[in-house]
């Protein structure tokens, strides 16, 4: 490889609002973008065969469309299997997509690391949370280009999709001519040139000085679904967490104690985790990686807020209300009782926090009033408890 370039890890992270349909482009803007990419992905390859390729789509949720892969068949492949989705979600898209990055930068170090973000940028303003995710973008070392099938602000101020380039240090454009348009895109497979860009990210020492803007995408573990809690009932010991390697932890049935990891599905325990985080050498912030796919997790909110003094996690989190279920759509309810665990059988009443949405059984809200005065999940403190129990 030449000097001041290296292997490249690159996400292609596509809007998918409807808007990307209209036809101001022929046949319309998606359609240039596909062409665009059916050249860029195997001209990418051809340039150096060990870059590999992710594919992630935004619109009203981000959407993993295909792991990193070399494959250019694969990946045109995957690129067909695009819905669109009503209005964009830019700083999902983009979690997602450094989340993606940032997993594969602490498995081998040393590559240059890319997002390229196809858009018609009608993503309203740059939200503060698009600031903190483009700072932790240029902390990590991840370049955002963005290429606009548009034309750019005539009011003097600048797109949310030139601002995230601009902060990160990628290149970004603007074009509202189909030919020009695909001239760009099959130009932006050419690699960086590191002797030109200031800033590099060098070492994972550099990345953990970015902890607390990696909060911004490190996700909670994974509350089992209903499937996996009847699995754990009939089979209680078949399901065992992948750091203690028991099924149960000696604080309550499993199905009740394991969460999963989102990334590679692994089992764990809530308690494992939590100590894993706490021993973990580069967690940081609340903010810890999964011993198995160095997926970014944080600590859930639930177990953060319950250890603090409950006057500071009031002010924190703020209050809720506790909203009743219908009798008709209990059966409907997907997951467990955020207290107790224990799926809906029919046999409580059942409320809803209206500020993180956690079901709970009757008797529970009562308990966890009793005990905390706030949701488990959220932490918020219960404002119409008298209205559930006049008495």
């Amino acid at each position: 490889m030449a000097d001041g370039y290296n292997i490249e890890d690159v996400v292609i992270l596509i809007d998918v609002s409807r808007s990307m349909i209209r036809r101001d482009f022929n046949p319309s803007r998606i359609q240039v973008l596909m062409r665009a990419l059916s050249s860029f992905i195997p001209r990418k390859f051809k340039i150096d065969a060990s870059d590999r390729i992710g594919l992630v789509t935004f619109g009203l949720k981000a959407t993993k469309l295909h792991d990193f892969s070399n494959n250019a068949q694969v990946l045109l492949d995957a690129l067909k299997k695009i819905k669109f989705t009503g209005d964009s979600d830019v700083a999902d898209g983009l979690a997602l997509s450094m989340q993606m990055l940032v997993t594969e930068m602490r498995k081998i170090g040393g590559k240059v690391v890319r997002i390229i973000l196809f858009s018609d940028d009608r993503l309203g303003q740059m939200s503060n949370r698009l600031i903190k995710l483009a700072n932790a973008a240029k902390g990590l070392g991840i370049f955002i280009d963005s290429l606009i099938s548009a034309m750019p602000k005539d009011d003097g101020t600048y797109s949310v999709l030139k601002n995230l380039s601009l902060i990160s240090g990628g290149d970004f454009a603007y074009f509202n001519n189909e030919q020009a348009f695909l001239k760009a895109a099959i130009g932006l497979s050419s690699k960086k040139d590191l002797n030109d860009i200031s800033g590099y990210w060098e070492s994972q020492e550099r990345e953990m000085h970015s902890a607390p803007l990696l909060s911004e995408i490190a996700v909670e573990l994974k509350r089992p679904d209903m499937s996996e809690i009847q699995e754990m009932i009939s089979n209680p010991t078949k399901i065992k967490c992948n750091i203690c390697y028991k099924a149960d932890d000696g604080t309550g049935p499993s199905y009740a104690t394991m969460r999963y990891c989102p990334s590679c599905g692994r089992p764990m325990h809530l308690n494992c985790a939590v100590e894993w985080s706490k021993n973990s050498p580069d967690a940081m912030e609340d903010v810890f990686r999964c011993p198995f796919c160095y997926f970014l997790l944080k600590v859930p909110s639930s177990y953060k807020i319950l250890g603090k003094n409950h006057s500071e996690s009031q002010h924190e989190v703020g209050t809720a209300k506790f909203s009743k279920i219908p009798r008709v759509q209990i059966p409907d309810i997907q997951g467990s009782c955020g207290n107790c665990h224990v799926i809906f059988l029919g046999k409580y009443d059942v409320y809803k926090c209206n500020k993180c949405g956690t079901y709970y059984h009757e008797p529970c809200v009562k308990k966890i009033h009793e005990k905390y005065q706030a949701c488990r999940t959220c932490g918020s403190r219960i404002t119409n408890i008298k209205e559930i129990f006049p008495n």
